[in-house]
């Protein structure tokens, strides 16, 4: 049997050409923190090391495939 992962924190993340909304939750469904990023490589790399073992929802579109490449999905 697998084991099912526990997640500390769950991260939305509605992407823009420049900037994305993010909304991060715990596991309740209560809102840590939302915020703007910029769209570039280290604004997205220090989203993930704020907030580790996060399960990340990306919105499928433009921007979804380089941004997946960033983080190995």
């Amino acid at each position: 049997m697998k084991k099912q992962t526990q997640f500390k924190t769950y991260i939305g993340v509605d992407l823009g050409d420049r900037k994305h909304q993010i909304c991060v939750t715990d596991k309740t469904g209560n809102i840590i923190n939302e915020k703007k990023i910029d769209n570039n490589r280290d604004s997205l790399s220090t989203l993930v090391a704020d907030y580790p073992d996060s399960l990340i929802a990306l919105e499928v579109g433009t921007h979804s495939p380089w941004i997946g490449i960033i983080w190995g999905l």
